[in-house]
C-alpha cells in the first residue's frame, strides 16, 4: 500500500492486494493538498507484508516520490 499524510493524518492511500503469481504491480495515488506554507507538512509512506524484496530499486521497477506547488495567479 501507499499512503500520503499531511500533520500526521492520512490524507490519501491505496493498497493493492496481489495475487501469488510473482508478477510486479504499479500502484500509484494522487492528492491535491492545501498546506498553509509554515507549519503543515505532508509525509509519504509505503507498506509490504512479503517476506522478500518489498520495493524495488533495480532495474526490474523503482519506489518513486514526487510532488509540486500549486499557486493562484
Amino acid at each position: 500500500g501507499i499512503f500520503i499524510y499531511k500533520n500526521g493524518s492520512s490524507v490519501a492511500g491505496y493498497n493493492q492486494y496481489n495475487n501469488t503469481s510473482g508478477d510486479y504491480n504499479t500502484i500509484a495515488i494522487s492528492q491535491l493538498i492545501y498546506l498553509n506554507g509554515t507549519t503543515d507538512y505532508i509525509e509519504a509512506y509505503g507498506y509490504t507484508n512479503t517476506n522478500g524484496t518489498m520495493f524495488y530499486g533495480t532495474s526490474v521497477g523503482n519506489s518513486q516520490f514526487s510532488a509540486c506547488l500549486l499557486r493562484g495567479a
